[in-house]
């Protein structure tokens, strides 16, 4: 999923060049049931919040959560997601 929003903003040749160097050392995490059971959580508590989070950043985030990693972004989005009520 990260790297189909990558590749999705891609605009000229130079940023492609860039970006493929950039993928060659992206580490790919595996989305199993885990991961889509932590995205239904979000996208509940998410909506229960009263936040419309996009589909995709509520996967890349299960993803992270799910495989203790951080994401690097620049993305209001997240630090919702991060911030939102457990339970």
């Amino acid at each position: 999923m990260v790297r189909l929003e990558i590749w999705a903003g891609v605009g000229d040749e130079r940023e492609r060049k860039i970006l493929g160097e950039y993928e060659a050392v992206l580490p790919e995490l595996s989305i199993d049931d885990r991961v889509w059971r932590t995205a239904y959580d979000l996208a509940r508590r998410a909506r229960r919040s009263g936040r419309a989070i996009p589909s995709t950043d509520i996967l890349i985030f299960a993803c992270a959560r799910s495989h203790g990693v951080e994401v690097e972004h620049a993305d209001d989005h997240f630090d919702m997601l991060a911030a939102l009520p457990t339970g």
